[in-house]
């Protein structure tokens, strides 16, 4: 799989990264139950879900400075009652919780799920856990990643004449740096967890501010130039595939590396 980012995270001549570093990404939907009441009649007779919600998205803002820096909570308010005369007996959030592993990614998730149980305990309520899906970490193959690396260059120097323009283009690719050019989450981490993957991201040119999910980054992945880079890489990781099916040295070493890495990322 390949993805495209904003050139401008790319320093000097660098126009992509091969081992791209994504995080896993553990998905909740968060509901609390509390008991409808006038507002102004009888609130002492309602059980406020709203507080509920309010008081657990403060509990995860203060668990922040407590977190790593590369881990990340953020959430949404999904339903936080519909007037302001009824105290709201039900409301929901959406959370995303990501680390750098999917173990770690679970207990910071451990730790954010007791702010949701404290704020029902607070309140009253009672709260319930939907899980939306998780992703899994991207366990990027070395020997993939460099394989692709290789066969770019071979493609540059005009080896492998059956290729278009897009892959020939000559391409500075880092094996890993820089470690946040795609900081997000896929779905290709759990393809990983289950065999060797690679996941390789481009640049494409936006101006300062404008990265994955604005317009300007939109506009900028529907240009021609940047079609063809993604197609050039597309043919790269084709070549890397191609050497795995009729490589056998070459496929064991990529089987043994994801074995020790898998034992790696349990910890």
């Amino acid at each position: 799989m390949t993805h495209p980012g904003p050139q401008y995270l790319l320093s000097g001549n660098v126009t992509g990264v091969a081992a791209a570093k994504m995080l896993a990404n553990v998905k909740w939907r968060v509901s609390f139950q509390g008991k409808t009441a006038h507002a102004s009649m009888e609130p002492w007779n309602g059980v406020n879900a709203l507080d509920a919600v309010c008081l657990s998205y403060n509990a995860v803002s203060m668990l922040r400075q407590q977190i790593r820096p590369h881990e990340r909570i953020h959430g949404v308010f999904n339903e936080a009652g519909d007037r302001p005369s009824v105290i709201p007996g039900t409301t929901s959030v959406s959370y995303y919780v990501r680390s750098d592993t999917l173990a770690a990614t679970e207990r910071l998730w451990a730790r954010v799920k007791a702010c949701f149980d404290g704020a029902a305990l607070a309140t009253g309520c009672t709260v319930s856990y939907e899980p939306i899906n998780t992703y899994a970490d991207l366990r990027s193959s070395l020997p993939l990643c460099k394989a692709f690396i290789q066969a770019m260059d071979t493609a540059a120097a005009g080896n492998t004449p059956w290729l278009d323009s897009g892959a020939r283009k000559v391409e500075t690719i880092s094996l890993f740096e820089p470690s946040d050019f795609i900081g997000g989450s896929t779905d290709m981490g759990n393809v990983t967890y289950v065999c060797p993957g690679i996941h390789v991201a481009f640049g494409i040119d936006t101006a300062h501010g404008q990265g994955n999910h604005t317009s300007g980054f939109a506009d900028a992945a529907a240009l021609e130039k940047s079609f063809t880079r993604a197609v050039g890489w597309g043919q790269g990781m084709a070549i890397v595939g191609w050497r795995v099916l009729n490589e056998d040295a070459f496929a064991e070493e990529v089987r043994r590396e994801w074995e020790d890495d898998m034992k790696r990322a349990s910890q």
